[in-house]
């Protein structure tokens, strides 16, 4: 399965920072693709590395690994940082990376958009906050409320 990506925009990610990143997409089948963001420079990275794989008549996928090991990989990573349980996963960290922007006022669109989700209702799962998050996001809800009026 190789990967292919195209920049289609570029876009300020942070009016103080004025840092550069790219809208991309990553192509794995005619139907089946992701967009989102990419650092400046990330894109040139990749493509020179597949430009020296090709003359050093290495392979010409940007990874050798298939998505099992890497799923493997994090699942090690998130033993050895001693997390267990639904968030020593993949999955896991899509969902705290979610609720993470959710806590941090990323709009639902822009979450989802990020996630690479097509519907809104995907995205609502991966956001079902319970426990400790939802009183987070129920804490910045009061703080916004009890404010001091202007």
């Amino acid at each position: 399965m190789g990967y292919s990506t195209k920049a289609t925009a570029s876009q300020s990610a942070s009016p103080t920072k004025q840092a550069e990143a790219r809208a991309v997409k990553i192509v794995r089948a005619p139907a089946l693709s992701r967009s989102g963001l990419t650092p400046t420079g990330l894109l040139e990275t990749l493509a020179r590395l597949q430009l020296r794989n090709a003359r050093t008549g290495l392979t010409s996928k940007l990874w050798s690994w298939h998505r099992t090991t890497a799923w493997r990989r994090v699942c090690e990573v998130m033993r050895a940082a001693e997390v267990s349980g639904p968030a020593a996963t993949p999955k896991g960290l899509r969902h705290s990376f979610g609720i993470a922007a959710l806590t941090a006022t990323v709009p639902l669109m822009m979450i989802q958009k990020w996630l690479g989700h097509s519907s809104i209702l995907t995205t609502a799962i991966y956001l079902d906050a319970s426990g400790t998050e939802e009183r987070r996001i129920a804490f910045r809800m009061w703080q916004w409320e009890l404010r001091p009026a202007p």
